[in-house]
């Protein structure tokens, strides 16, 4: 408990744009098979999830700050949204715009209009 605690607080403290985390699994031939006090599968996904739900208020949080901003984005190619295009900041987060296929592999900058919980909306500058 103590241990899950110090993680959440960790999440809140350094403010992560985003996280990968897992729930572990008992895998053979590994040292931790052997520790004591193995949680159950419930508790395991409770956890996990209160890990996603906290990681993904505080990467929302942390995306509405470029909101107004212009950020430089290097084109990527097509957004999965339709018709868009999408790129990547200097601090890697992904940027949706309307724009032309001819700007791919340029580096534009782009007003950001709004922003979600896997990316950022914005506008070519002019």
């Amino acid at each position: 408990d103590e241990d899950f605690e110090g993680t959440l607080q960790l999440l809140r403290t350094v403010g992560f744009d985003g996280i990968f985390a897992f729930k572990y699994s008992r895998r053979p031939n590994t040292p931790a098979l052997a520790l004591a006090d193995h949680l159950p599968e419930p508790l395991k996904d409770e956890r996990l999830a209160a890990v996603f739900s906290l990681q993904n208020d505080i990467t929302l949080h942390r995306s509405r700050r470029h909101v107004g901003t212009v950020q430089e984005v290097l084109v990527d190619g097509r957004s999965r949204r339709g018709g868009d295009l999408s790129g990547r900041t200097r601090g890697n987060k992904v940027v949706n715009f309307p724009g032309n296929i001819s700007l791919v592999g340029s580096l534009q900058q782009v007003r950001i209009t709004a922003s979600g919980p896997n990316s950022l909306s914005g506008e070519l500058c002019e």
